[in-house]
């Protein structure tokens, strides 16, 4: 599925077709747990809330400045 195919898609049908795949990474903030996948076209985050116990928002994305989150530099000088 291409991500323009992936953003027309409400937000159940966009979590039915992630789970297909493996979680690449997984980040967290004060409420949220956020899974990163990598799929054929795109990557895209899926942010839970614990809360709520429930996905609040599905974000897709190709480019390599949305992966920010999850790469770690370290100064080894």
């Amino acid at each position: 599925m291409r991500l323009e195919e992936f953003n027309l898609l409400d937000i159940n049908d966009q979590a039915d077709y992630i789970w297909n795949y493996q979680p690449l990474d997984e980040r967290r903030d004060e409420t949220h747990s956020i899974l990163l996948y990598s799929l054929p076209d795109f990557y895209a985050e899926v942010w839970y809330h614990w809360g709520d116990n429930r996905i609040v928002t599905i974000k897709a994305f190709r480019t390599i400045q949305a992966l920010a989150p999850y790469i770690i530099l370290s100064n080894n000088n």
